[in-house]
């Protein structure tokens, strides 16, 4: 069986570790086998059980001792250290035999997407039948400026992973429907976006002028809103992984 990789980002906050639970249970519904993987180092707590724990091969406090760091510091050293064990990982991977494999990435996402760690660990693992979930934190994305700025950094990931993905608004439990509706609206509407942005008191013109060209030949994903509380879009975005994998046949409205 070939398994496919879901590489769930986002950045800190974002409900990503939330999330991963979650798809585990829908998958598990539609008689699908998943395994989780944690590669984040510095996790406390998890809502899963993990199949593999990077935190069972990197301790951050030894980590912390042996080089004479601090939490960020260390942080970076075992990001970066986890390198020396993607075979052991690999191989526990491959005897699942799994349908899907989920991996939920550090919390820092810059840990992950920009050094070398996040490429070594997709050359590793598998960069065919692979898909990147970007998470964006709807109580963050209220803002247009601050949407503008994480659809910016989605197309960044794509950038540097340059696998398909899906754009995840997440957290939309903590807003109402009125600001959710704005937030698709300007997803779906990239002129909306700018008037907002151009509204915007702390956007000034020639920031705004500098943006305007990138908005205007981006293309955007269908964003997808989900709530992992109350499982609201979740079954559209178990829908939207299933098109991408080309497995659309095997959905099942049950």
């Amino acid at each position: 069986m070939t398994s496919k990789y879901i590489y769930v980002l986002g950045t800190a906050g974002s409900g990503k570790s939330t999330l991963v639970s979650v798809l585990e249970s829908t998958f598990q519904k539609y008689k699908k086998y998943a395994i989780l993987v944690n590669l984040d180092p510095g996790a406390e707590e998890l809502p899963y059980q993990p199949t593999v724990d990077i935190r069972n091969f990197i301790s951050l406090n030894d980590v912390m001792k042996k080089y004479k760091l601090g939490p960020n510091g260390a942080l970076i050293v075992a990001t970066d250290i986890m390198v020396n064990y993607l075979p052991d990982i690999k191989k526990i991977i491959d005897s699942e035999n799994t349908d899907y494999v989920v991996i939920d990435t550090p919390g820092q996402l810059e840990l992950f997407a920009y050094r070398e760690t996040g490429v070594r660990v997709l050359n590793s693992f598998s960069k065919t039948d692979s898909l990147i979930l970007f998470l964006m934190d709807s109580f963050l994305a209220q803002r247009s400026n601050v949407f503008a700025s994480l659809l910016l950094l989605s197309y960044s990931i794509q950038a540097r992973f340059l696998l398909p993905y899906l754009l995840v608004l997440s957290k939309i439990d903590l807003i109402d429907e009125e600001k959710l509706e704005k937030i698709t609206e300007w997803s779906e509407d990239l002129s909306k976006l700018e008037e907002a942005l151009q509204e915007d008191s702390a956007m000034t013109r020639e920031i705004y002028l500098n943006l305007v060209p990138i908005f205007s030949n981006l293309f955007i994903p269908s964003l997808i809103p989900v709530s992992a509380i109350n499982n609201t879009g979740i079954l559209d975005l178990y829908s939207s992984i299933q098109r991408i994998f080309g497995t659309e046949d095997e959905f099942s409205n049950e």
